[in-house]
């Protein structure tokens, strides 16, 4: 319970405000070729969903990068990991499903600018 009221709190204070994909995007790290789909994303930072299957995804990895479809490819996104909490227990009661958020570090004006195109052309608007 403490872990909703944490999120409850921090969504509420966060500036740049999240914005939910609706379009097929991935966020693929450094040295691995796994793909895994984002739920949403901000100038800050993104939030993407995979199954625990015992090793956290990034681990090792410095930069990141975005892929989605039409050859969309945003690469060396620095980051810092920020929370990895367990979220599937109801509708995935076989699988251990885990949402893991990360935050960009300093981004470059062209990273940026291309950051921008894509949440504008990928998600919501946030509400």
């Amino acid at each position: 319970m403490n872990i909703f009221i944490k999120r409850l709190l921090t969504c509420g204070f966060r500036r740049p405000k999240r914005h939910r994909v609706i379009k097929r995007l991935y966020v693929v790290f450094e040295y691995t070729s796994d793909k895994y789909p984002i739920g949403d994303i901000s100038m800050g930072g993104l939030s993407f969903f995979y199954e625990d299957k015992g090793v956290k995804p990034g681990v090792g990895s410095y930069k990141l990068k975005i892929v989605g479809r039409n050859h969309l490819s945003l690469r060396d996104f620095p980051f810092i990991s920020i929370s990895d909490c367990e979220v599937g227990e109801f509708i995935f009661p076989k699988s251990k499903i885990k949402r893991h958020s990360v935050q960009f570090g300093r981004l470059t004006s062209r990273l940026e600018n291309q950051l921008k195109s894509v949440i504008q052309a990928q998600t919501l608007s946030p509400e």
